[in-house]
């Protein structure tokens, strides 16, 4: 994938896959508060003078009364305010940091770069410096503290945000969730090297609301060779697994098959209702590449399992 300075010339972050609904149980926010994030909204003050919020998540107009209109850039950067608004700033305060941190990072879409993990923090604190405003001090204290030395860091709800995304060639990394979503609607049973997605809440969330079936080693410390073999050892057992039960669920396969719970129920920050049925014994799966399996025997499996 090419670098681009605008995400929304590159048609893998600007196509819009995601209704807004469905984006909203994504990034585990009511579905009225993501629609204020993607079209804006309008407030009265006390003085009663009406005072208008403008979008700060990118969307486009579907092409049909009911359909997709959220990119996956737009995702990226609901994400990010869920973790602002998480960190109790509110949404009529963001706006003024999510400009400032366009400008001075120099990039439209900030809140999917890179750059706002290393540098957001810093720009921040210039910001809340430069203001004249007590609210925007106020907000970026909320955001942002100083440790030992100088060094300004993102508090830990907006921290652990940000840790739980990869990126890209300085993006936030778009197939770690759509390959996931892709696979299980072409009816895949999906095959990884690890645990590892149990840890990123987006990736944990596509998985509960796709229903996806999937199976992960493990021990993620082990050699090529000996992963080679788990899949192939456990074939009878996966393939009986994926046929006796319907997703979402993720299995741990080790030597033994053992099943043992990594991530029960749903996934934390998944809203109640937001899909039909629960993980069955373990979590979710992937990691390193975040890609299937690729050997010729393991895409046998996922065959057989859905004969």
């Amino acid at each position: 994938m090419a670098v681009v300075e605008d995400l929304l010339q590159d048609p893998h972050y600007a196509r819009p896959i995601y209704h807004q609904t469905e984006a909203a149980r994504i990034v585990n926010v009511p579905r009225q508060t993501f629609r204020n994030w993607a079209v804006g909204y309008a407030f009265k003050r006390l003085d009663g003078s009406e005072v208008g919020v403008a979008p700060i998540v990118t969307t486009h107009e579907p092409i049909t009364p009911h359909g997709v209109s959220v990119p996956f850039v737009g995702l990226a950067e609901a994400y990010i305010v869920a973790a602002f608004t998480g960190a109790g700033v509110p949404m009529q305060r963001i706006r003024p940091a999510v400009l400032w941190l366009q400008e001075h990072i120099g990039l439209r879409q900030a809140l999917a770069s890179e750059r706002l993990k290393t540098d957001g923090a810093e720009v921040l604190w210039d910001f809340g410096r430069q203001s004249n405003d007590p609210a925007d001090q106020e907000i970026v204290e909320g955001l942002v503290v100083v440790r030992k030395g100088g060094q300004q860091v993102f508090r830990s709800v907006v921290r652990d945000h940000l840790q739980r995304i990869t990126y890209e060639q300085g993006w936030t990394r778009i197939q770690d969730i759509q390959w996931i979503r892709e696979a299980t609607e072409a009816g895949d049973v999906l095959l990884c090297k690890d645990l590892q997605i149990a840890h990123n809440l987006l990736e944990a969330q596509i998985v509960y609301m796709c229903g996806a079936r999937a199976f992960g080693l493990s021990n993620r410390q082990l050699s090529g060779p000996v992963m080679a073999e788990w899949y192939p050892g456990n074939e009878a057992r996966i393939v009986a697994q994926a046929r006796r039960a319907q997703g979402p669920y993720v299995m741990a396969v080790n030597s033994l098959y053992r099943a043992q719970p990594h991530l029960t129920g749903q996934p934390s920050g998944v809203a109640e209702g937001g899909g039909d049925g629960l993980f069955v014994g373990v979590g979710v799966v992937a990691g390193g590449g975040r890609r299937r399996v690729a050997a010729a025997r393991a895409r046998r499996v996922a065959a057989a399992a859905l004969r």
